[in-house]
C-alpha cells in the first residue's frame, strides 16, 4: 500500500491523542494506546498501519500454512494465540476482520479433529472387534502375531474423543490381555 493509502487506514482505525497513537475500539475492546508520536503524527499513523500490515501477512501465510497441512489440528494453539495477539497487538487496522478470519480458522480446523476424531473410533472399533475374535483363538502363534499388528495399528491410529478414551482403551485391552493370559496358563495332558 501507498503511504497515503496507509494514512488513510490508519485515520479509519486509530487517532492521535496527545502525542499518543490509539486504536479506536472494536468488537468489545476499549481504545487503547498503540504507542506514541515520533517524527509527526502522519508518519507514526503510517507506522502502525505498516504494523498491521505485517499482522495480516502472518495471519495469511498461518492460513496458507493451515491449507496446505494435512495435520491442520497441528495449527490449533497458533491460531488460537493469534486470536488473543487481536486485543494486544500494537498497530492500526480492520482487527475485527483479522479476528473473525482466525475465528474462522479455529471452527475449520475444530471441526477437522471432530471429523478425524469419528474416523479413528471407527477404526479403533474395528480393531476392538477383531481382537475380541481372536481372544479364544487355539492358534497361538497366529493370533498373537495378529494381535501384535492389530496393537501395533491402534497405536498409529490418532486419538478419539477424549471422553470415550478410557472406556475405548480398556476395551481394546481386555480381549488381548485373554488371550495372553490364556496362552500363559500351564497346558495339561
Amino acid at each position: 500500500m501507498e503511504n497515503n493509502d496507509l494514512l488513510e487506514e490508519a485515520r479509519k482505525y486509530g487517532f492521535i491523542q496527545d502525542q499518543q497513537v490509539w486504536l479506536k475500539p472494536f468488537m468489545n475492546y476499549p481504545a487503547r494506546q498503540v504507542g506514541d508520536v515520533k517524527e509527526s503524527e502522519d508518519d507514526s499513523l503510517v507506522y502502525f498501519a505498516k504494523r498491521f500490515e505485517m499482522f495480516r501477512d502472518k495471519v495469511n501465510n498461518l492460513l496458507e500454512r493451515i491449507a496446505s497441512s494435512e495435520n491442520k489440528g497441528s495449527f490449533l494453539m497458533k491460531v488460537l494465540h493469534m486470536k488473543e495477539q487481536v486485543g494486544n497487538y500494537d498497530a492500526l487496522g480492520d482487527f475485527e476482520a483479522m479476528y473473525h478470519i482466525l475465528g474462522k480458522a479455529e471452527e475449520d480446523i475444530n471441526e477437522t479433529i471432530k471429523q478425524n476424531r469419528e474416523k479413528n473410533l471407527a477404526i479403533k472399533i474395528g480393531l476392538i472387534k477383531e481382537a475380541e475374535a481372536l481372544q479364544d483363538s487355539i492358534d497361538w502363534k497366529e493370533a498373537s502375531e495378529k494381535l501384535k499388528e492389530l496393537r501395533s495399528t491402534w497405536i498409529k491410529t490418532g486419538p478419539v474423543d477424549k471422553e470415550l478414551t478410557e472406556e475405548i482403551e480398556e476395551r481394546f485391552k481386555t480381549p488381548i490381555e485373554a488371550f495372553f493370559e490364556r496362552m500363559s496358563r500351564p497346558k495339561i495332558g
